[in-house]
């Protein structure tokens, strides 16, 4: 069975974030986002949105993610 590849880009601009790219959560902790799929690892707060670094757009955290054959679908429903 061949293994999924997810692409990770801006919708808006389509950068492609680096591992070192981080993003900040109102709770201070700073973090690359779709590591955790938009969850802060300190406070648990889930980001709906994500505000690309570069065109600094917000979009669904959702629409980051392309070619995923529909692995986020239970990672991104409620908790």
């Amino acid at each position: 069975m061949a293994s999924a590849t997810v692409n990770i880009a801006c919708p808006q601009c389509k950068w492609q974030p680096a591992a070192k790219a981080y993003w900040q959560c109102s709770c201070g902790c700073r973090w690359n986002t779709f590591d955790t799929v938009g969850v802060c690892p300190d406070c648990q707060h889930r980001w709906l949105d994500t505000q690309c670094l570069v065109c600094h757009t917000f979009s669904p955290h959702e629409d980051w993610y392309h070619h995923t054959g529909g692995l986020l679908g239970s990672l991104l429903s409620p908790r």
